[in-house]
């Protein structure tokens, strides 16, 4: 068993592949790559093929883990996924439209990987107390980062260029990983065992789903729309302050889920997404509070999303950890994403249809998880 000198070391290094993996998706996957087809000559066509190879080879990929968990080490799969993220965003610089779709299956296959077995495994390198503060602050941290104006505002070559730095970054981090971590122990007071089977994870991937698909495109259609993108992202001085923004909502997200708070957090960033987006297109330039209200939404789910996983021990009657992070991964996380990033190039504006839908889904989600806890 490894002593505590040891768990220590494995936490921060663990901390640092959620770094290295939250920063290289978000600067790089969700808005970098785009910025880079843009810059190589395609339009939103181009687009839309890269975000379907990428969101294709994402699910894919985060199915294929859970069989791959089984046979091979998660030490060893973390190794592969960061050094191939980081190969794919060096084969994205180069413009041939062959070459832009088979980078973007690498980002999504690659990525999938990555995320599945980090998700999966996380209480086996986390340790003792604290668990949703610790990983709440390395998400910040990484949002953080992704928020720094020259990263932000750089040009797309130097946003890929340091995808891949932080892949090497990640891979040292995971090298220094135990390879024989101990077993999980139980990191969230927030979920029982029902929402866990059946029934009762599914409402938790709907619920996800449905904001991960609202949180991207409501990204991508700010990013493309000069009017949006000056009252949230518009300056150095906005970049910095949703930057720290981030960072404090996603340690108070992760302190909540250690106090017992969970599925509250999924219906409070759905209001804080509707509140936000109401003020963008209504207030129009007084609307100083949407971009904050809207930063601490993504920070929030963010938290859950990674946290969810690894939340009980592999139980028997219970989803297999590996399971939980494909099927959140793979459906809420790829399929939401690239849906909501190809949905945005073609809106200039963020409809309220769109709202409605995710409410839904988010209360039906809800509804079902509540159905299934009461019957078990």
């Amino acid at each position: 068993m490894p002593d505590a000198h040891t768990k220590s070391h494995a936490t921060w290094d663990c901390l640092v592949a959620i770094v290295a993996t939250y920063v290289y998706f978000l600067l790089f996957a969700q808005y970098g790559f785009v910025r880079l087809i843009g810059e190589h000559g395609g339009g939103a066509a181009a687009v839309d093929r890269a975000m379907a190879g990428m969101g294709i080879s994402g699910l894919l990929a985060s199915f294929a883990t859970d069989f791959l968990l089984a046979r091979v080490s998660a030490h060893r799969l973390l190794r592969v996924a960061f050094a191939g993220c980081g190969f794919a965003a060096l084969t994205a610089l180069c413009p041939h439209p062959p070459v832009t779709l088979l980078a973007s299956v690498m980002v999504g296959g690659f990525t999938g990987i990555l995320t599945v077995v980090l998700a999966a495994n996380l209480r086996r390198f986390i340790t003792g107390k604290h668990f949703g503060l610790k990983a709440g602050t390395a998400t910040g941290v990484a949002y953080a980062i992704c928020n720094l104006p020259p990263l932000f505002d750089g040009p797309p070559v130097y946003q890929a260029l340091f995808a891949a730095i932080v892949c090497v970054v990640g891979f040292v981090a995971v090298r220094l990983l135990p390879h024989t971590p101990p077993e999980p122990e139980l990191a969230c007071p927030a979920l029982g065992n029902a929402d866990f089977r059946s029934w009762g994870f599914i409402s938790l991937v709907l619920a996800l789903l449905a904001l991960v698909w609202l949180d991207s495109t409501a990204f991508a259609t700010i990013q493309h729309t000069a009017e949006l993108k000056g009252r949230t992202w518009g300056g150095s001085g906005q970049q910095l302050l949703m930057g720290g923004v981030h960072l404090l909502a996603a340690m108070a997200a992760g302190a909540l889920v250690d106090a017992g708070w969970l599925r509250g957090l999924l219906v409070g960033t759905f209001l804080l997404f509707t509140l936000a987006f109401r003020m963008l297109a209504v207030w129009g330039l007084e609307a100083a509070l949407a971009g904050p209200l809207y930063a601490i939404g993504i920070s929030t789910y963010s938290v859950v999303l990674i946290l969810i996983p690894s939340a009980r021990a592999d139980l028997p009657g219970l989803l297999p950890a590996r399971w939980r992070a494909a099927l959140l991964y793979g459906v809420a996380g790829w399929l939401g994403s690239a849906l909501g990033v190809g949905m945005a190039q073609h809106l200039h504006r963020l409809p309220s249809e769109l709202m409605v839908a995710a409410g839904l889904v988010v209360a039906a989600g809800l509804l079902v998880g509540q159905r299934s806890r009461v019957r078990q």
